[in-house]
């Protein structure tokens, strides 16, 4: 399997309290040839759509505070 392949294939999630931000991660992680993308404005919003079934990636803005990400990975 090739990289862009992997890529391609990996299940991402990304939480920002704002739109335009997840929009333009958005379109660097499409740009990176993701293409399995969810984007949240909350973890709380995360934590019921998963339920159980991790994503491969999580991207997390370090202003966004607490320990939700590796609560999820638990």
């Amino acid at each position: 399997m090739s990289k862009a392949e992997a890529f391609s294939e990996a299940d991402s999630v990304f939480p920002d309290g704002g739109r335009s931000v997840r929009q333009g991660l958005r379109q660097i992680l499409i740009d990176q040839r993701y293409r399995s993308l969810r984007d949240y404005g909350t973890f709380e919003i995360i934590e019921e759509e998963i339920e159980g079934t991790l994503p491969d990636l999580i991207v997390k803005d370090a202003m966004m505070g607490g320990d939700e990400a590796m609560a999820l990975a638990n």
